[in-house]
């Protein structure tokens, strides 16, 4: 269980008793994920222009493909690096982390490590734009961009803050925060499922919205038989994954391309896993400030 689940399971069993507790849990649970919006992150005296990203919600904003877009777009005219996620309570690269490594191919580099501190440092000596798969804002200098991702289908997803539902801050305080919000969409690639047909298939997720996923992958006409969820990040429990294929006489498993690094070591009773891939698009807007950003770089270096 996460730091997040255990706060979140301490303000509702409070909530759930008698007494002057009630409803002060979810106050203090809802102030502490609003302060940690921003982050405290020092940023070199010369060093390059930095982009903060951050989610709306616990989860499921889009937060890493929005990072993949603004990297991918302002790699044509600068050096890029991004920040992401390490284990948790380890120094290698999350699964987000890994997911834009695979996506990068050699275009911008990918930076995870003890802390956010060090790899922002380590990116910092390496590129023109750092992008920070993360922080909504850093303090005490803040950056020269902050992007509120959301997931365009369901922007701010119930409208409630955590534990009462899966918003970091309200929207009005994110809003607030952000120099501008941007919906993210989301689309299967329709080919890597075309082959399909009639096939029973499986859907293995580890991912905030997992249903997202699975009804994205029905409408490209996959017939799903089952669909077994796991926690956002994994791990994927292989005995789980096994006894599925059988039971259920499965022909293949689609995942998503994030889920899939936590399967290689499952067992499948020799089925294949399949990992879908998704494109991400953005407005206009969201492409015209990031070069607005980049503007200059090339003559004057980093800000």
């Amino acid at each position: 269980m996460t730091g997040v689940d255990l706060l979140g399971a301490w303000a509702r069993r409070l909530e759930e008793g008698a007494g002057p507790e009630l409803g002060a849990a979810s106050w203090i649970v809802s102030r502490v994920f609003e302060r940690a919006l921003v982050r405290p992150l020092e940023r070199p005296a010369a060093g390059p222009r930095v982009i903060a990203i951050g989610g709306a919600t616990l989860g499921g904003s889009c937060k890493t493909p929005l990072a993949l877009v603004c990297a991918e777009e302002l790699a044509q005219v600068a050096r890029v690096a991004v920040v992401g996620h390490g284990y948790r309570g380890g120094g290698g690269p999350g699964d987000d982390a890994r997911f834009l490594e695979r996506r990068a191919r050699g275009r911008f580099e990918v930076h995870a490590g003890p802390t956010r501190a060090e790899a922002f440092q380590r990116a910092s000596a390496r590129a023109d734009v750092v992008i920070l798969d993360g922080p909504l804002q850093i303090a005490p200098r803040h950056a020269d961009l902050s992007l509120l991702a959301l997931d365009a289908a369901s922007p701010f997803s119930t409208g409630r803050v955590f534990p009462g539902g899966d918003l970091r801050a309200t929207p009005a305080r994110l809003l607030a925060v952000a120099d501008l919000a941007v919906p993210v969409t989301v689309t299967l690639r329709a080919a890597d499922v075309a082959d399909l047909g009639g096939a029973r298939v499986g859907v293995v997720t580890a991912i905030a919205r997992p249903d997202r996923f699975a009804s994205a992958c029905r409408a490209l006409g996959v017939r799903v038989v089952r669909h077994l969820r796991f926690r956002d990040h994994g791990p994927i429990d292989p005995e789980r994954l096994e006894r599925s294929t059988r039971e259920d006489r499965l022909d293949v498993w689609i995942t998503t391309e994030k889920c899939a690094l936590h399967v290689p070591a499952a067992r499948t009773a020799g089925v294949p896993i399949r990992a879908i891939s998704a494109d991400f698009s953005v407005s206009h807007t969201v492409r015209d400030r990031l070069h607005a950003l980049a503007s200059g770089i090339g003559e004057s270096g980093p800000a």
